[in-house]
């Protein structure tokens, strides 16, 4: 699906472009070429983007886990340190 957002997203930024540039509204082979560069750019930016997005869940994840570890391991030492006092 992100892949298909992408393409649509690289086909939407070229229309754009061409509208602002004469040189692009003719599809040759340069403009071709621009199109292609357009539509990889944002199927690269959207797999980067995804990539970033799971990491930051993975991360959130470790982290929550770590609490825990900690949580667990204050609360099994409390008793030790009453018994200290």
């Amino acid at each position: 699906m992100q892949v298909g957002l992408a393409f649509t997203v690289g086909l939407a930024a070229f229309a754009l472009a061409a509208l602002a540039s004469p040189h692009l509204r003719d599809l040759d082979g340069d403009a071709v070429f621009v199109l292609g560069i357009f539509i990889l750019m944002a199927v690269l930016v959207t797999e980067i983007a995804a990539r970033a997005g799971r990491r930051v869940d993975e991360s959130e994840q470790a982290q929550g886990l770590l609490i825990q570890l900690a949580d667990a391991v204050v609360g099994a030492l409390e008793p030790v340190s009453a018994r200290l006092d």
